[in-house]
């Protein structure tokens, strides 16, 4: 049986046809592509309205966002924000002569990709050997990061990264573990305030050379609720 298109699935074909591809506005609205071109032809907003008429204007806004993004994540992150299609999105980027390096990241680039200051990048590269190119540059140190390589070394060293501050999505190549990563450091961090019974047990087991998973066990912790902690620089302890 037929089923007739209401007045809200008109009204998101019009506000995204031409805008994202026929096969994914019929996908969202559970019709058929056949459908979904009909519908468009008979309220009269066929494919040539479709790219000139019904093209939403770009914003000063969204310029901004582009400008200060484009280059730090994938092409579908961007798409997504800003609600676009991936095509438009490129399009735009050239006419704001933006040019798009997926594999390799300056330390700074890096370091604004997890919220965070390139001196945290720095001390992954001086303390922890996270593997880079580097370059002198009239007495200026500059640092590389290759994407594949970084991921690779981050595998080994999840422990000494601030999960919370990094956006699933931003970086190229992202693993299937980061989300999950992330999100078990966010919940760490939903639990129950630490008491100063709790900060004293904390110091004790420490001491007794106990490790991070070991002293999360004890308390009824999360090991990334332990690891945050130590962060805080509220206990002193060695990084397990």
């Amino acid at each position: 049986m037929r089923r007739e298109w209401t007045e809200k699935e008109v009204e998101y074909l019009k506000e995204h046809y031409g805008q994202y591809p026929v096969k994914d506005i019929a996908e969202k609205l559970k019709r058929s592509y056949e459908s979904v071109q009909a519908k468009a032809g008979r309220i009269g907003i066929n494919s040539n309205r479709s790219i000139t008429a019904n093209r939403r204007k770009w914003t000063e806004r969204e310029e901004k966002y582009m400008e200060s993004r484009y280059l730090y994540q994938p092409v579908e992150v961007t798409a997504k924000r800003l609600k676009r299609s991936v095509c438009s999105v490129k399009k735009k980027a050239a006419k704001l002569g933006l040019n798009k390096f997926y594999d390799i990241f300056s330390a700074k680039q890096l370091a604004k990709c997890f919220n965070t200051d390139i001196s945290v990048v720095l001390r992954w590269i001086e303390k922890f050997d996270m593997p880079h190119d580097s370059i002198d540059l009239n007495g200026v140190i500059h640092y590389d990061i290759d994407l594949k390589k970084f991921w690779k070394w981050t595998e080994n060293h999840k422990d000494i990264i601030n999960w919370s501050k990094y956006e699933c999505g931003t970086l190229a190549l992202e693993p299937e573990w980061v989300r999950q990563e992330k999100m078990s450091y966010e919940y760490s961090n939903t639990r129950e305030k630490w008491t100063d019974e709790d900060l004293r047990k904390v110091k004790l087991l420490l001491k007794a050379d106990k490790t991070y998973k070991e002293v999360a066990k004890e308390l009824g912790r999360t090991y990334y609720g332990i690891l945050h902690l130590m962060r805080s620089g509220v206990v002193y302890g060695k990084v397990n």
